[in-house]
């Protein structure tokens, strides 16, 4: 009997635990996806808060029916797209047969290649060194409206000078 229990109480905290998560999904995917299904039966235009009314299905028959505009930009779209996939498969596939055999200026060549994969990480990492930062961040700030006080959420010089030595 207690096992079972246990087990209950292990399934209540998994889904308690997830629950951050799944209410982040639904806000940030499943209601704009509804949202934008609402909005295309209805014949809302423009303004966000104008009136609309739901007229079905009009819009899809509409733009399906529209052989001036609508199908010759599916064309340019597929077209654009197995073209742009073809080319950078070719000269992905090219750029690694190069690289494979070791060459005069191999380094340089590899370290030029790989700057842009490094410059997002390291970009991110800025852009969290300011929002955590204690005195203009805007973590701090937002603490600062609900009444807690500024937090050195990455420490200080002070501190780790102190810890490591």
């Amino acid at each position: 009997m207690a096992a079972a229990t246990l087990r209950q109480e292990q399934r209540r905290l998994r889904w308690a635990m997830l629950s951050p998560a799944l209410i982040f999904i639904l806000a940030m995917i499943v209601f704009p996806l509804v949202y934008t299904g609402y909005l295309s039966t209805t014949d809302a235009f423009g303004a966000v808060n104008a009136h609309r009314s739901f007229i079905g299905l009009a819009n899809f028959s509409d733009a399906l029916s529209d052989t001036r505009r609508f199908w010759p930009a599916v064309v340019r779209t597929a077209v654009f797209t197995v073209a742009a996939v073809a080319l950078e498969l070719c000269l992905g596939l090219a750029v690694a047969m190069l690289l494979r055999r070791p060459f005069g200026g191999m380094r340089w060549v590899r370290t030029i290649l790989m700057v842009p994969l490094l410059a997002t990480p390291v970009a991110v990492g800025v852009l969290w060194l300011l929002i955590l930062d204690p005195t203009v961040g805007i973590a701090n700030h937002l603490l600062g409206l609900v009444g807690i006080p500024p937090q050195p959420f990455l420490g200080s010089v002070a501190e780790c000078c102190r810890r490591w030595s």
